[in-house]
């Protein structure tokens, strides 16, 4: 039961760690990047919103390299949970977070 006890633990703890690296990692990559519009973790994925506007035109993100590589890359690399893209603005500019 003590080995059970440990173990639950240790698992909660390394979760822990891997979300807070990935918290930490989209935070410095959001203030250094002004594509990277904002970002939502939550227990099971990860959603970056990329600004996807420019004069005033909609672009295509994956032009940018925000693809399924580059989210791959962030899930082994940082342990983010299951990362997408998703674009910040529709074809007419008005926010879709």
């Amino acid at each position: 039961m003590k080995r059970l006890i440990i173990l639950v633990a240790l698992i909660f703890t390394t979760t822990a760690q891997a979300d807070s690296h990935c918290s930490s990692t989209l935070a410095d990559w959001k203030s250094s990047d002004a594509m990277v519009n904002s970002y939502t973790i939550t227990g099971s994925e990860t959603i970056i919103w990329v600004n996807n506007i420019r004069n005033f035109k909609a672009i295509d993100i994956a032009d940018y390299g925000f693809t399924q590589f580059q989210a791959t890359k962030l899930e082994s690399k940082y342990g983010c949970k299951n990362v997408s893209f998703r674009e910040a603005y529709d074809k007419y500019g008005i926010p879709l977070i």
